[in-house]
C-alpha cells in the first residue's frame, strides 16, 4: 500500500507589541522571524519536499511559510492560502484534507492552535498524541506518515509519526551566560 505524508506546521511566534492590530494581522517578533528559518534548514535536511503548501492567510502564518519555503527551495508564488486553516476548526481542515487531489503525496500545512493540535489528536490517536506531544509549540514540524491510498481515506488514529521537531529542542543545548 501507498501513503501519504502531511506535514503540520505551527506558524512561529508572533508579537503582541501592537495591541490595536487584529489577531489575523500579527507580525512574527524577533524569536519567531529566527525561529522560522531555523525550522525550515531543519525541514531540509529531512529531504522531504512537498508537493503542495498550504497556509493559513494571517500574517504570521504567511511570513512563516515563506521563511520556510525560502529553506527548503520551495518556489513561494505556489504557496496556497486556504481560508478554513485560520481557526476553520479540525473537522473541516479533515473534512479539507479528504477532498485533496489524490496526485498530491506530501503536503504541509501552516496554521494555528487549537487546530493544529486537534489534528495531531485526530490522525496520532488522543492518547499517543497526549502521551508523547500534548501541544505543538510555536515553530513545530510534526510530519505523519498516513497508510492510505488516496487523502478521502484517511481516518483517526491511523497515521504514523515521522518526526516531530520544535525549537527549543535544539536551543536547550545552547550555552547560556
Amino acid at each position: 500500500m501507498t501513503s501519504k505524508t502531511l506535514v503540520l506546521i505551527r506558524h512561529a511566534k508572533s508579537s503582541w507589541k501592537d495591541s490595536t492590530l487584529a489577531d489575523f494581522d500579527r507580525p512574527l517578533n524577533k524569536r519567531g522571524k529566527q525561529d522560522a528559518p531555523m525550522m525550515g534548514e531543519i525541514l531540509a535536511s529531512k529531504e522531504l519536499r512537498p508537493e503542495a503548501f498550504y497556509l493559513s492567510p494571517a500574517k504570521r502564518s504567511k511570513k512563516t511559510a515563506e521563511k520556510i519555503a525560502e529553506k527548503i527551495a520551495f518556489p513561494q508564488h505556489l504557496l496556497k492560502i486556504e481560508d478554513q486553516l485560520y481557526f476553520g476548526g479540525s473537522e473541516k481542515i479533515v473534512q479539507w484534507i479528504k477532498k485533496l487531489n489524490n496526485h498530491l503525496h506530501t503536503i504541509f500545512i501552516v496554521s494555528h492552535n487549537p487546530d493544529l493540535n486537534d489534528l495531531a489528536a485526530y490522525f496520532l490517536g488522543s492518547d499517543f498524541f497526549n502521551r508523547q506531544i500534548q501541544n505543538l509549540p510555536t515553530a513545530s514540524l510534526l510530519a505523519l506518515q498516513i497508510p492510505v491510498e488516496s487523502w478521502h481515506q484517511i481516518e483517526r488514529g491511523k497515521a504514523n509519526p515521522l518526526f516531530y521537531e520544535y525549537p527549543k529542542k535544539y536551543k536547550s543545548n545552547l550555552i547560556k551566560d
